[in-house]
């Protein structure tokens, strides 16, 4: 058999259906990608039908029938040879092509670089598969896998020629060739190890591996081949197992296909992954590309920022955690480099978080991977200080609608240096970047669109700081706002927010809660309130007005926690307040609940509903649960409602 090179329709013999609509389309196309046409559908590999004519075709003819029926090509995984083409060698290929195609699998007759798995039998000879990547495996495998009705592991059914038996490898296949020419480091000094490295070929182009394949090694395998503590033999019982799942990876969501999450931190970590880098984008083309870089890179420029510039245009999701230096190429690329980018994150890394402590322990990949490292002063300052021109690479991002920008080193937001179009925006995370007023005046107009905002203010907002105009964001629907509110001054009286329904403060006056209970109070499901400092009485006024509340945290906020407990406590006087409460967190440093009004709160809201494992019939009172063996039996009745599904932290 001879292993066939070329496009992706190489090696059919078509046959298309007189009855088949866009006859002619379709024969340009097929030819175009290599196949050949056959004079009689008897002869063809393929008949191309329509489905209404199917049945007569399948009994007149024994050939592969195109079709929408999954017995023939399935991407179900319940199917046992679903996402695996075969091909076979011998008297037994025909009875491989009958179960293989009627159990999900694909079937094609010569021996082409689509082809997963041969299937060969005891009168194979060696010549028949010499020299071919995928995996050959015996008929026993076919026949075990019938049985069992499950696809098996083909580790014990492989089969290997005599060279490769000398060189010592447990399994043959493209993708372990392909990682093995990724120069994984080897330090140990094992004959094996030394008959391994002779068998790689450090020339020429890499194997062929389905991208699919490719895709998942790369995921799983880039750390370890960057990791120098790490064997070369783990490193490849690692690419076993990621081509033992090739059932799961051939058909799995299109998220992994185009998503590149990678760490790499210094210049020989990138020399080893780059080559892979340059062949995932080619066989990925035309996919857009999803990115997530965390480096360290010890030198000013980052070799990373040159793989993204010259991938630009394909780039729809990108997220960098790089030292601040590292940027200024990015963030001064030519305008309209990213045509397709909906996504952007940032997030500069301190410099003393970059600098490698070798007394650690740790090798150097795995010192950044884990990031260790004892914070220190960022030098966010160095970014925004050297930037002398705006930002052009955002500017004309036409399908930008998410930016998060984890980083500070300046006090506000020069509209001039992010020329976005932020009206087109439905997410904006700007945690460390503090607006003043003349910002949330100019932005918060913008935001018609904006769907999920977080932002911050700054402590220099007076009464002499000009006033935003009042503004309807109808699209906001969670808020997560950090401020420095000064004088009772409060942003939240200019905005009005029909559909906000999660809502987080820290930090923020009284004044932020009143506002929010006259513009949102309705519509909220989920509330956050961190170092907001407020009183019982009004504390209660503005959860009585949100009856469809679901989540409530409370987080160093209450002066009386045990006269709150009592406040959701039903009983036959009081009306039921927050009556769809599902989850609730309660925390302070200093104040403390007594166990038994907690657990009366717990009972009366919970304790006949399934949540509760049996219904608590003792209660206890202040004085008894102040003994450390009532205490743990406080705690026990609520594990046990918390086992059945109720979400309460109680922090004392």
């Amino acid at each position: 058999m001879i292993v066939e090179n070329g496009l992706i329709f190489r090696g059919v013999l078509y046959h298309i259906d007189r009855g088949c609509d866009s006859r002619d389309l379709l024969r340009i196309l097929l030819e175009e990608g290599g196949a050949k046409a056959s004079d009689t559908a008897k002869n063809a590999t393929r008949i191309i039908v329509d489905p209404a004519h199917f049945t007569t075709y399948e009994r007149k003819y024994n050939a592969e029938i195109v079709t929408p029926e999954s017995r023939y090509y399935s991407a179900d995984p319940k199917i046992v040879f679903s996402s695996i083409v075969v091909s076979a060698v011998g008297p037994t290929a025909s009875f491989v092509r009958t179960v293989i195609t009627d159990r999900g699998g694909q079937w094609l007759p010569k021996l082409t670089a689509d082809v997963t798995h041969l299937v060969v039998d005891a009168s194979a000879r060696e010549s028949d598969f010499k020299g071919f990547q995928p995996i050959v495996v015996a008929d026993r495998w076919v026949h075990d896998s019938l049985v069992q009705k499950a696809l098996l592991p083909t580790a014990s059914y492989e089969i290997f020629t005599e060279g490769e038996r000398k060189v010592g490898r447990s399994t043959i296949s493209a993708a372990k060739r392909f990682c093995e020419a990724l120069h994984i480091n080897r330090k140990t000094g094992s004959k094996l190890h030394d008959k391994l490295s002779s068998s790689i070929s450090t020339g020429g182009p890499l194997p062929f591996v389905p991208f699919e394949i490719l895709s998942k090694i790369f995921i799983e395998f880039r750390d370890i081949t960057l990791d120098e503590s790490q064997p070369s033999l783990s490193a490849l019982l690692l690419v076993s197992q990621v081509c033992g799942r090739w059932r799961d990876i051939a058909h799995c969501t299109r998220d992994l296909w185009v998503y590149m999450p990678f760490n790499f931190h210094a210049k020989r970590h990138y020399r080893r992954i780059h080559k892979l880098l340059e062949l995932w984008t080619a066989r990925s083309h035309p996919r857009a590309l999803r990115i997530t870089v965390r480096s360290c890179y010890p030198r000013p420029e980052n070799p990373v920022i040159d793989f993204i510039l010259a991938n630009a245009s394909r780039i729809c999701e990108l997220s960098l955690n790089l030292p601040a230096a590292h940027f200024h190429r990015f963030l001064q690329a030519p305008a309209g480099s990213f045509p397709l980018l909906e996504k952007l994150g940032m997030d500069v890394i301190p410099k003393s978080e970059t600098i490698y402590d070798p007394s650690m322990g740790y090798s150097r990949f795995e010192y950044f991977r884990e990031d260790i490292g004892y914070g220190g002063d960022p030098d966010n300052g160095v970014l925004w200080e050297a930037m002398t021109a705006p930002i052009t690479s955002l500017s004309k991002t036409p399908q930008l609608r998410s930016i998060s920008v984890c980083t500070g080193g300046f006090r506000n937001l020069d509209s001039r240096m992010f020329p976005l179009a932020w009206g087109n925006l439905t997410n904006i995370d700007l945690t460390y970047v503090t607006l003043s007023m003349f910002d949330m005046a100019y932005l918060f107009p913008q935001f018609a669109r904006v769907e999920r905002l977080i932002f911050a203010t700054h402590d220099e907002m007076g009464p002499s700081m000009p006033s935003i105009p009042r503004v309807r964001l109808p699209q906001l629907v969670e808020l997560n706002y950090f401020g420095f509110d000064v004088n009772d001054i409060s942003i939240f009286d200019r905005l009005i927010l029909p559909r906000l329904t999660t809502l987080e403060l820290r930090d923020a006056c009284q004044e932020s809660v009143y506002a929010l209970r006259t513009n949102a109070a309705f519509a909220l499901r989920e509330i956050t309130l961190v170092f907001v400092h407020l009183t019982i009485p009004r504390l209660s006024a503005f959860l009585r007005e949100m009856p469809s509340l679901t989540s409530l945290e409370l987080r160093m906020c209450l002066n009386t926690t045990d006269d709150f407990l009592l406040f959701l406590t039903y009983d036959s006087e009081r009306d039921a307040v927050l009556p769809h409460l599902e989850r609730l967190v309660l925390a302070d440093y200093e104040q403390h609940f007594s166990e038994s009004v907690m657990l009366g709160m717990l009972e009366s809201r919970w304790g006949t509903t399934p949540f509760a494992r049996g219904r608590i019939a003792t209660k206890r009172t202040a004085a008894h649960a102040s003994t450390p063996a009532v205490h743990r039996k406080v705690r026990e009745r609520i594990t046990e409602m918390v086992e059945e599904g109720l979400k309460f932290e109680y922090v004392n």
